[in-house]
């Protein structure tokens, strides 16, 4: 079965729905496996995650660790569109969710999937509430979760695009990232550098700023990757100063 379209997707999440609630797990998720197997693009995925928040919560809980159980690409984002329709009335219990499962997967497309569709959702929609949550992502002994924390970040960033209501935010992001700035994992920096990067290209002011603080006057030292990243997209007039250093 090939989804092609929006409503084919939420219907078909649907579907799912209801076979799990009268039929149960196993064949709920065989359900879901002829999606699965096939080439399905990421945002009709989405959608048919999307739809299983309307399940009873066990039911959901089990199907969602039935799909992480097989480790699939596409089953990564179901579950993360699953649990980032939980963030309004769950928000600590959803992030705890997508760390468990990042762990779990120890693969960068989960961590990726998971990151911007959960931490990364629940900064645009509750900033600072995230923020509190996600602090004690930044020093996990996990590299995939710390990996999660930047790749929440560039998904802000993204989503902010450079409006100028949104500066006094950027700025407390950059913060947020401080204690990250010497990452030295690879796979963990490079989720840093992501979210540095994306600062560069919306608010290149406020990031170079916020570098100059850190890097030269406090002489940190950044990993080879973040400092690629975050001086991608700085106008040259910002990228000179850190030239070299």
């Amino acid at each position: 079965m090939l989804l092609k379209t929006a409503s084919q997707a939420r219907a078909f999440g649907a579907q799912i729905v209801e076979s799990l609630s009268s039929q149960g797990n196993a064949p709920a998720l065989e359900l879901l496996n002829t999606i699965l197997r096939e080439r399905t693009p990421f945002r009709l995925l989405d959608l048919v995650g999307a739809q299983l928040q309307q399940s009873e919560p066990r039911k959901a809980d089990e199907l969602l660790d039935a799909i992480a159980a097989q480790g699939s690409e596409g089953g990564w984002v179901v579950i993360a569109s699953a649990l980032r329709e939980r963030l309004p009335a769950s928000l600590a219990p959803a992030l705890e969710a997508a760390r468990r499962y990042i762990m779990q997967a120890q693969v960068w497309y989960a961590c990726d999937s998971l990151g911007e569709r959960v931490p990364g959702e629940a900064l645009v929609a509750q900033f600072q509430p995230a923020l509190d949550c996600l602090a004690a992502w930044r020093a996990d002994e996990d590299e995939w979760v710390r990996r999660a924390t930047g790749v929440a970040g560039h998904f802000w960033f993204k989503r902010a695009h450079g409006k100028s209501e949104f500066k006094k935010q950027a700025r407390a992001l950059l913060e947020f990232y401080s204690p990250m700035l010497e990452e030295h994992c690879f796979n963990a920096a490079k989720g840093v550098g992501w979210a540095l990067k994306t600062a560069g290209r919306y608010y290149p002011d406020v990031a170079a700023g916020w570098l100059e603080e850190e890097w030269l006057l406090k002489k940190r030292q950044p990993a080879a990757v973040i400092r690629r990243k975050a001086l991608l997209y700085l106008p040259p007039e910002y990228k000179k100063k850190f030239m070299g250093k």
